[in-house]
């Protein structure tokens, strides 16, 4: 999945939805593919479909029987019905999408019974060992604990994928935190006051990153979580739209490079019904960043 997320990413920098696939056969990759729908004006451009087509071309035949696709997000009713003309084995997908994914979300064609060939599928499974395994953690302790990064903005149904999990905790469970992300096998990559990033060897646990609040902020950002359904229908703990385009826009301030991502996922939250917009302005003065709100705000 990791090849994958490479290739959404370059699907990204080029202007495409963030979307990448692979096929692969006994192990080796024979197909693969980032979304070109805009790069190519074709709206059939889609990861999965040139993955596919790039695998069918490596085996000399449509069928694609005992292959499997590995896709950073849940395929569309297009691609699933692609999918299962090829006759895979098998689709993994890692990122749910809630506006039109065909595998769960919106409708399922991988369970239509009706259909003559059925392929095995799994979904959400980004970051999903890492969120079980560390939701029971804190809610043993009955620790406040909020899921931010892609998989939070994946929540409130912005297409984003992310093999990393990041958490947001109060600092006064950071000695806890990391001594059991430690006896969890997880190697502890950078710590400081306010973060600290974790890495396991297997690859279903992945990397996961802390971020640490206190006093005021801690109280009022986890007074303000909501639950809402996450990867498989889970409700899983998010901060409000306002807190999370704080976080984006105290990441632009901190790594300038990281501007143009950000301002889109600020952007599609600003965009809700349910945002209070002054809030989201206050958070851009308080970064030093108002100019980047007036250039924002005059698009909206």
């Amino acid at each position: 999945m990791s090849t994958a997320l490479g290739l959404a990413i370059e699907a990204s920098a080029a202007g495409d939805v963030p979307v990448g696939a692979l096929v692969l056969r006994n192990g080796q990759v024979i197909g693969r593919g980032g979304n070109r729908t805009v790069r190519d004006q074709d709206p059939t451009a889609h990861a999965e479909i040139l993955a596919i087509r790039q695998a069918a071309q490596a085996l000399g035949s449509w069928r694609l029987d005992g292959c499997e696709l590995f896709v950073t997000l849940e395929p569309c009713a297009m691609c699933a019905m692609a999918l299962l003309h090829a006759r895979l084995r098998r689709v993994v997908y890692g990122a749910t999408d809630p506006k039109t994914g065909a595998a769960g979300s919106v409708l399922d064609l991988f369970a239509e019974p009706r259909l003559n060939h059925h392929t095995a599928v799994a979904g959400g499974v980004l970051a999903e060992a890492s969120t079980r395994l560390l939701r029971d953690f804190f809610e043993e302790r009955r620790q406040p604990y909020a899921v931010v990064g892609g998989v939070a903005l994946a929540a409130y149904g912005i297409l984003r994928t992310t093999l990393d999990l990041d958490l947001a905790v109060d600092r006064a469970v950071q000695d806890d935190a990391i001594s059991f992300m430690a006896a969890a096998g997880y190697e502890t990559l950078y710590r400081s006051e306010g973060y600290s990033n974790h890495l396991h060897s297997d690859p279903d646990l992945g990397r996961v990153d802390f971020v640490y609040l206190r006093g005021e902020t801690s109280q009022t950002f986890f007074a303000a979580v909501r639950r809402v359904p996450g990867p498989r229908g889970r409700l899983v703990p998010v901060p409000s739209p306002e807190h999370l385009a704080a976080m984006k826009i105290q990441a632009m301030r901190d790594d300038p490079s990281r501007t143009w991502q950000e301002m889109a996922d600020v952007r599609a939250l600003v965009e809700r019904a349910d945002v209070d917009r002054a809030a989201v302005r206050e958070s851009f003065a308080r970064c030093g960043l108002l100019e980047r709100w007036n250039e924002l705000a005059r698009t909206l």
